[in-house]
């Protein structure tokens, strides 16, 4: 959620309402410094898609697709579309197209200077919860594979899913009436988006927690299920995907806490210093984690190619060792166990 440092003295009503004189040099500067990063961070998501499009040609443009394809192009191109709509917000009597207003302003403000502010926020909120649940999603698959898609354990873990989407849907929602989204005028003719309110800090931690509690709950799981592997095979040598899952669980989880302090720590400090404000709002910005997000997918993908190529020399007896699903990853078989890589079964 965005901090505006200064609180505008403005209306929420449809019309722009002239902002006090007195606080316009301090606006402009801060509105110029938070475009600046967030161009930053749009630039940075467009570039990681340019870099790793080769890998997204080789392993999602296939047909028939299945829900893990559907997952990997929502968490890759919706992020993006957040991060775009969100310069929006920063810009200066920037319109959309007449055509686009008429045909969608019944769900936002009357005139368009409303709707640009309104489609700008709720965009960017958007885009940041389906990034998020899509990465939980598949985390979510990668460590039912290690339980042989235990049913009991995915009915739980399914549940839990569908409870954090609702339950953090529902707190953007509050979050952004609470903060009272409204039209400023700058001068005659250029006008710019706020708040005109800002919520406790409580609930912008509160909107991190829940997703957090999720991802250990995800953590613990799979941690368990890895010391179970690496007792029974002294290590994991040979066994790429077990690595690249175990490596990706913890590298999310890292960053999720760090989004999710940054988030805080700028609720929570209401600092006036500008630089500082907007270092902390980009740090703790859920867009970057659809990069995180695409690319587990593709190091799953890499991982069970490297495993056809070159076989793996993991080593349990086979009495004790189940069939490990992956889903969405070509199968393979080593010499001494089958291990399934792959299977559609979301489809």
């Amino acid at each position: 959620m965005s901090n505006s440092t200064i609180l505008m003295l403005i209306s929420a009503r449809s019309n722009a309402e002239p902002i006090d004189p007195s606080f316009v040099p301090s606006w402009v500067q801060e509105q110029t410094l938070e475009l600046y990063f967030h161009v930053m961070t749009t630039v940075v998501l467009v570039y990681d898609t340019i870099i790793t499009m080769d890998s997204e040609i080789k392993y999602f443009w296939k047909i028939p697709r299945n829900m893990v394809d559907f997952v990997y192009f929502a968490n890759r191109y919706i992020g993006i579309f957040g991060a775009v709509a969100f310069l929006f917000w920063d810009s200066n009597s920037a319109d959309l197209p007449l055509e686009v207003i008429l045909s969608l302003k019944i769900l936002f403000s009357s005139d368009s200077d409303g709707f640009r502010c309104n489609f700008s926020k709720w965009a960017n909120d958007i885009a940041s919860w389906i990034t998020i649940i899509a990465i939980d999603y598949i985390l979510m698959i990668r460590v039912l594979a290690l339980y042989s898609h235990d049913k009991a354990l995915s009915i739980c873990l399914r549940t839990l899913l569908a409870l954090e989407s609702v339950l953090k849907l529902g707190l953007i929602s509050y979050l952004n009436a609470l903060e009272h989204l409204a039209v400023g005028e700058l001068a005659k003719g250029v006008t710019v988006c706020g708040e005109d309110s800002a919520p406790p800090w409580q609930l912008g931690m509160a909107d991190w927690i829940i997703p957090m509690v999720y991802a250990s709950i995800l953590m613990v799981l799979a941690l368990y299920k890895a010391a179970q592997y690496w007792k029974m095979s002294a290590g994991f040598k040979g066994f790429t995907l077990l690595r690249v899952l175990l490596r990706d669980q913890v590298l999310y989880f890292m960053l999720a806490i760090s989004c999710s302090v940054f988030a805080i720590a700028e609720y929570r400090l209401r600092t006036t210093n500008l630089l500082l404000t907007n270092v902390l709002n980009s740090l703790g910005n859920p867009s970057f984690l659809c990069v995180l997000g695409s690319r587990m997918l593709v190091n799953l993908k890499e991982a069970a190619e490297r495993g056809q190529n070159e076989g793996t020399s993991y080593r349990a007896p086979s009495t004790t060792l189940s069939d490990i699903d992956f889903e969405g990853v070509a199968p393979f078989q080593s010499e001494s166990d089958t291990i399934v890589v792959a299977s559609d079964k979301e489809a």
